[in-house]
């Protein structure tokens, strides 16, 4: 993994949010602002600070030049997606461990655990799991018991359902594949990284192409 230094961040991200923000400006401006989030129940430009543009420029700076733990308490809501993340990617693997000890023939002890697992993920979130809270009580409310992993599964898929549309929408305005090469480039000279980004093993050698 690259350290870079708070002093290189903050030194370079005012020019790498100016090198960014007019190629992404033209694209939060096309997006459906009305779309709902199924998720939290608001708007989906809700997550990205709304309809107002000098909010929405604010919102991404940070996001391109601040720490995460510092994001996480400014905006809420990247707490809350994170945390959601996290559960969807670990809760089917984690019931397996705990079911390991019950009898599969024991069904009720069996559902619940798996009713008392989300429960506690509930629990423990606080407000970074009012997302998985509000779905999970609509499906109680319909008594839709987690009698098997199949209905576990189901219940995931509802909320990855929503999570994936989300992540449709938010992928119009931040993908790293709006950063030019050229950007990439200037990132790369200017915090001085030699080595490739993604494995962290292999240097990078500049070379020239048609001039550049």
């Amino acid at each position: 993994m690259i350290n870079l230094s708070d002093t290189q961040i903050i030194d370079y991200g005012d020019e790498y949010y100016n090198l960014v923000l007019p190629k992404i400006m033209p694209k939060y401006r096309a997006l459906n602002h009305n779309l709902k989030n199924k998720l939290s129940g608001d708007r989906m430009i809700d997550f990205i600070s709304g309809s107002n543009e000098t909010e929405f420029k604010i919102f991404l700076k940070d996001l391109l030049t601040e720490k995460i733990d510092f994001l996480k308490i400014k905006y809420p809501q990247l707490a809350i997606y994170m945390y959601t993340a996290d559960f969807l990617e670990s809760t089917v693997s984690e019931v397996k461990k705990i079911l390991i000890g019950i009898s599969p023939s024991d069904k009720h002890s069996r559902t619940l655990a798996r009713e008392t697992y989300i429960s506690e993920v509930i629990f423990k979130g606080g407000n970074n799991s009012i997302w998985i809270k509000e779905l999970n009580n609509k499906r109680l409310n319909k008594n839709l018991l987690l009698t098997s992993e199949e209905k576990l599964k189901k219940f995931l898929k509802i909320i990855k359902i929503y999570f994936g549309r989300l992540n449709i929408f938010l992928k119009n305005v931040i993908d790293y594949s709006h950063i030019s090469g050229e950007i990439r480039k200037n990132v790369l000279l200017n915090f001085g990284i030699e080595v490739c980004p993604y494995c962290n093993r292999n240097y990078i050698s500049k070379f020239k192409k048609m001039g550049k």
